[in-house]
């Protein structure tokens, strides 16, 4: 009697988590960031170091922003309509670049809006409904701690993991003080460029710290996050892959014995076309398999350009190797003295990936137990 596949509820909810945590990490802007504390710098000098390092790194990251962030700040609107949960964007130039947002209505802050310091304001949607209703909120006034601000657009505004405030609003760079300072751009295609940037950045912005500033990458972020889950994929993919040149090589011997039998009573002639006609499919299939192997190959091999320090410069050299595990060690142990909202929201949904992968892993042991188990009692 055939055994059924009993699949265990720890496997399903395993597999739920783990693509929910993947999907969420994919969704993550791909960014590359430097977050300091400022010194006594003062936003003129802050935009002016920002145009310096655009300049020297134009090649390499032609999009380069400054911005800040402050939550629970206080917005009103004349005597009536306030709210205490405002998150504020402070942004400088080509912010909206690294990060798109949709515009409901109006424009978005500017270059000369951060250049010039000045006094505008772009709400979300929901607090633009708050304040003005129906109405028209373009040219109107609200106060952000006590600072008059000409509203001057409306945008659209979805809140992320870990982010507490209901409302949002974008101001020149200058209108909020004394907060942690994100350098950021899109992701370089080349690993490797992020020292780059490090250094520029600290170089830049970071010079009364002691290069004391952190830098993050989504992208490095995001692999890092699913190391558990592409090791089990890409094992899973080989013994795949093994299983079906098991197949494949059956497909080529009964192509084969077919041209075999027929060859016995056919002319060469006429055996041609159907020799190349039964060897099509087995050739294709061979194509198809070759494909998928090196799609395989470059799926493993990937975090070894995302991660090029993991990779000694000398491959033989065992010392190099039990070096650059030691180097790999002390920076693990490093904390992260600065976390970006980006950061957070790539390590939750790590975390959420992270935890499905061990769920699976529990799932399929109990689905092999249940099953083993159901067929030794009938």
């Amino acid at each position: 009697m055939k055994r059924g596949i009993r699949i265990s509820l720890v496997l399903v909810i395993g597999v739920i988590l783990a693509a929910a945590g993947v999907i969420g990490l994919l969704q993550g802007p791909g960014l590359v960031q430097y977050s300091f504390l400022p010194g006594e710098e003062t936003v003129s000098t802050l935009l002016e170091e920002l145009g310096t390092m655009q300049e020297s790194l134009k090649d390499s990251f032609p999009v380069i922003t400054l911005h800040a962030q402050k939550s629970g700040r206080s917005l009103t609107y004349g005597e009536g309509a306030s709210q205490n949960d405002v998150v504020v964007y402070a942004v400088g130039p080509n912010w909206y670049e690294a990060y798109p947002m949709q515009m409901a209505a109006g424009r978005p802050v500017t270059a000369p809006d951060s250049r010039q310091n000045a006094k505008v304001i772009v709400l979300d949607r929901e607090t633009a409904f708050l304040f003005f209703g129906e109405g028209d909120p373009i040219g109107k006034t609200v106060s952000l701690d006590g600072t008059a601000l000409e509203v001057i657009g409306v945008a659209e505004h979805s809140r992320r993991i870990g982010e507490t405030d209901i409302h949002a609003a974008w101001v020149p760079l200058g209108t909020v003080k004394g907060s942690l300072m994100v350098v950021s751009a899109p992701l370089a295609k080349a690993s490797s460029l992020m020292k780059v940037f490090e250094s520029a950045a600290a170089e830049n912005f970071d010079k009364n710290q002691d290069k004391n500033g952190t830098l993050i990458s989504t992208a490095r972020e995001t692999v890092g996050q699913t190391m558990m889950l592409r090791i089990i994929a890409v094992i899973f993919a080989v013994w795949l892959l093994k299983k079906w040149i098991t197949v494949l090589r059956n497909i080529w011997n009964a192509a084969a014995e077919r041209i075999r039998r027929k060859s016995k009573h056919w002319y060469p002639l006429r055996m041609i076309p159907y020799g190349a006609l039964q060897m099509l499919l087995p050739i294709l299939l061979t194509a198809v398999t070759i494909g998928a192997a090196y799609l395989i190959a470059i799926f493993a091999v990937n975090p070894a350009y995302v991660y090029p320090e993991w990779i000694p410069e000398s491959l033989g050299d065992f010392s190099k190797w039990t070096a650059r595990f030691w180097n790999l060690t002390g920076e693990a142990a490093k904390t992260v003295q600065m976390q970006t909202p980006e950061l957070a929201e790539a390590r939750f949904w790590g975390g959420l990936t992270q935890w499905g992968t061990v769920l699976m892993l529990a799932g399929v042991i109990l689905t092999m137990l249940k099953s083993a188990k159901k067929g030794k009692n009938p």
